[in-house]
């Protein structure tokens, strides 16, 4: 881009109408509305922080803390008939917003999206996912996993449920050598095998920190 160009464009953007922006003050939120108080002194109520006040089932609303200072823009050219909107949030209280079928919060306690009949939970010392009625919830003291009917462990080489159903196969055959009495009675060498290969499975499906 040549300077000529660059100053054309300077004087596109200059001669467009400009809206004013003013500093003030969070005093209380609303719903979508906000109202705040002006260096001044002067308090507004009614300040909106989405586009418009109205049914929308969509939109994307940051809620500013309290007393924090925010930028506010008018739809007017004149700060006495315009209605006033936030423009920036210097500290944010909370973002939620609606997309189609997605619903997510942020704040400062937790994270929650929510698309149909899944849920993503975060917080401190917990983070949780349901489906439905499954659902596996991870916490400093424990890890829990609920299925409405049947659970599947596995990686791409191993199954638990196939490690465990080998085991009771092998229970189920189990045999013992008879040794003189009084002595301990070993394991029927072809089982070794079947424990050995047991074994490497559990190594498969498992891995340590």
């Amino acid at each position: 881009m040549t300077e000529q160009e660059l100053l054309q464009k300077f004087r596109r953007v200059i001669s467009q109408p400009a809206l004013p922006v003013y500093i003030a003050t969070v005093e209380d939120v609303q719903g979508f509305v906000a109202t705040v108080t002006f260096p001044d002194g002067f308090e507004l109520s009614g300040v909106r922080l989405k586009a418009a006040i109205d049914e929308a089932g969509e939109y994307v609303v940051v809620k500013p803390k309290l007393k924090s200072t925010v930028l506010l823009g008018c739809l007017s050219q004149s700060e006495s008939d315009g209605q006033f909107y936030i423009v920036a949030c210097n500290e944010v209280e909370s973002i939620v917003g609606v997309i189609d079928k997605t619903k997510f919060s942020i704040d400062k306690m937790a994270v929650s999206v929510q698309v149909v009949g899944s849920k993503v939970l975060m917080k401190d010392g917990e983070v949780s996912i349901k489906q439905e009625s499954a659902e596996v919830s991870l916490k400093a003291e424990n890890v829990k996993i609920h299925a409405k009917t049947k659970l599947i462990i596995n990686s791409s080489e191993e199954s638990l449920k196939t490690i465990l159903t080998d085991i009771t196969g092998m229970l189920k055959e189990m045999k013992v050598l008879t040794g003189q009495p009084g002595t301990p009675s070993p394991i029927f060498p072809a089982l070794i095998a079947q424990i050995t290969q047991i074994e490497m499975k559990v190594n498969n499906l498992f891995d340590t920190e």
